[in-house]
């Protein structure tokens, strides 16, 4: 195989790359892998392409762990990386201090008129490996961009880092961002914690979101419940079922229209109860499969009784059943 592969199509060498990789995982593979790597993008060149450079680096750095460090460093310093960030984030370092001048100037390039660079990138790689040796500056340029007007892959992992290392500042700006809201703003605030959760979850980022159950958009509801299932502490529950006690008791004189509907984002034209259904939906799921918490029986059925929709009782339903399966004794 590694005398051939430079022949094969590059669909078939993305697809043993990715899918077949452990058959043929060999050092005779690094001079394939090499040789993908040396051949510079071109103005045509393509996201597939691009691909399969990553995908090629990703196992070069299994094979030969140093020389793949060193070209993920080489490809973390560019201002316009040629590398997708799951590849560049791959260093087990949790710091990456020599390199917080060039991340934050590549930052900085990129707001200047007629400024260059990859800011989406680039501000990942800052979440990702930046120190706080450069917070003044690169909250100047996010305080310049403006909070909620950055788009949000930007905003969101430059929010991740402020939360990192300087959690008060981070909940400040989480807030800020929370509430940017209206035509001039980038309408990042109803995926805000989906976005910023699974970079860095916090106690900053869990009050937010238990905050924010209460909140009159159905699609902040609806995250924030979510992530406070995925990601919360075993806190979260008593107030994911608050939430949804005031929900029942809201609803449950209408529940006859409610039953009628499917879960749909208001702002973006379904119905007000569509909303509604969609707020039931995510606090049930976040309640059944909290992963700091478990439902027994007694709770299902709780949860059950709270449910109006038909889908919803249905599926705590065949979780009790799951339940009283796997707890029965086996003949």
């Amino acid at each position: 195989m590694a005398d051939v592969f430079r022949f094969l199509p590059i669909e078939a060498q993305t697809r043993l790359l990715e899918h077949q990789w452990k058959p043929v995982a060999s050092a005779a593979m690094l001079p394939a892998l090499r040789s993908i790597l040396k051949n510079t993008e071109s103005k045509t060149d393509d996201y597939q392409k691009g691909e399969l450079r990553s995908l090629a680096l990703t196992r070069l750095y299994e094979l030969a762990p140093d020389e793949g460090r060193r070209l993920i460093l080489d490809e973390i310093r560019r201002p316009t990386p040629r590398l997708n960030k799951r590849v560049l984030r791959l260093l087990p370092d949790e710091t990456l201090p020599e390199l917080d001048l060039v991340l934050v100037t590549n930052l900085e390039e990129t707001r200047r008129p007629n400024g260059s660079g990859d800011a989406e990138t680039i501000a990942a790689l800052i979440e990702r490996y930046a120190t706080a040796q450069i917070l003044s500056r690169v909250r100047a340029v996010f305080d310049a961009g403006g909070v909620g007007r950055w788009a949000c892959q930007i905003q969101a992992p430059l929010l991740a880092y402020f939360l990192r290392v300087d959690p008060s500042l981070g909940g400040d700006y989480l807030n800020k961002a929370l509430a940017a809201r209206g035509t001039h703003f980038s309408g990042c605030y109803s995926s805000i914690f989906k976005d910023v959760a699974p970079l860095h979850m916090s106690k900053e980022v869990e009050d937010a979101a238990t905050a924010s159950l209460g909140d009159e958009d159905a699609e902040v509801v609806s995250q924030a419940a979510s992530v406070l299932g995925q990601y919360g502490s075993a806190d979260a529950e008593k107030a994911l079922w608050r939430r949804l006690e005031k929900w029942h008791e809201k609803n449950e004189s209408r529940s006859e229209e409610i039953r009628e509907q499917f879960p749909g984002v208001p702002s973006g034209g379904a119905s007000e109860l569509s909303g509604e259904v969609m707020i039931e939906q995510a606090l049930r799921n976040a309640l059944a499969n909290g992963r700091a918490w478990l439902l027994d029986s007694e709770k299902l059925k709780r949860l059950r009784d709270l449910c109006l929709t038909e889908n919803g009782r249905d599926e705590v339903d065949q979780m009790l059943q799951k339940l009283k399966s796997t707890s029965e004794p086996q003949p």
